[in-house]
């Protein structure tokens, strides 16, 4: 018989590596749980392309804010991404330096690895830090101890650094949601709802 050619090796090639590739993303896509919680996490530079890694995926991440300064990260991470695991989730913080620095080097290495720094880890969830305008407190979602999944998630703050952590609207009988401070950083602004409408709220930030 004829030698092939390379179109006819190429499209040889591309049913056998066409199948390898299937293979392993349904892998990823079958045990996603356990594919997603060790994926590392990356620091990408968008001007350059270039990339770093920052983690090595022990954690997975639901949310997360930059510092003012640009030199930290505010994360909501938890074991898997499985749904009961929800209710583990916590905040920690993230020193960027490292990674900031690589991304500078003309040759920037392939790690610039760090590690997450819990911050407020109650029981139930804790989600969508954000830092306030000095970078001096973070302010989040928090079932306050209560893991019970029909429980109200209410607005809180911490000290970024690490401290006990400060529930302000205890008062408030709705699920808040996607709060942040005000520009000033006087108020926290968080969405809330009141009967069959939903409504943007704002407590004082001192409580």
């Amino acid at each position: 018989s004829p030698a092939l050619g390379y179109v006819e090796k190429l499209e040889y090639l591309a049913v056998v590596w066409g199948t390898m590739v299937m293979a392993a993303s349904g892998f990823v896509l079958w045990f996603d749980t356990w594919s997603l919680a060790h994926f590392p996490k990356w620091l990408m530079d968008a001007a350059t392309g270039a990339a770093v890694q920052v983690t090595r995926g022990a954690l997975h991440v639901t949310g997360l804010d930059w510092s003012p300064d640009g030199k930290r990260l505010a994360l909501a991470g938890q074991p898997t991404p499985g749904v009961p695991d929800n209710f583990k989730s916590d905040v920690y913080t993230l020193d960027m330096a490292k990674a900031l620095a690589a991304l500078r080097e003309a040759k920037a290495p392939e790690e610039a690895l760090a590690e997450p720094v819990p911050v407020v880890t109650t029981r139930g969830t804790d989600s969508s830090p954000r830092f306030s305008p000095d970078g001096t407190v973070l302010v989040f979602l928090t079932q306050d101890g209560n893991d019970e999944w029909y429980t109200n998630q209410y607005v809180a703050t911490v000290p970024a650094a690490g401290g006990a952590p400060r529930v302000v609207t205890r008062a408030f009988d709705e699920e808040a949601d996607n709060p942040r401070f005000s520009a000033d950083g006087r108020s926290i602004l968080f969405e809330g709802q009141a009967r069959l409408a939903s409504h943007i709220f704002s407590v004082p930030a001192a409580g």
